[in-house]
């Protein structure tokens, strides 16, 4: 299943709230595996990683 960029921030902090026991109480832990589960939706709407479409810049 993929979502639209738009409400990619949405699908982020439902995923989140899901992996945390609650609100201000979320580990690092917690946080990381939410965000590594989110990093494999597929987005709709960006370029692809080819074209820097992958939306994250690490240095």
């Amino acid at each position: 299943m993929s979502i639209s960029w738009q409400s990619s921030a949405s699908a982020f902090e439902q995923i989140l709230v899901r992996s945390c026991v609650a609100a201000g109480a979320c580990t690092m832990e917690a946080a990381w595996a939410a965000f590594v589960e989110f990093v494999q939706v597929p987005v709709e709407g960006i370029e692809g990683p080819e074209d820097d479409g992958d939306g994250f810049i690490v240095e």
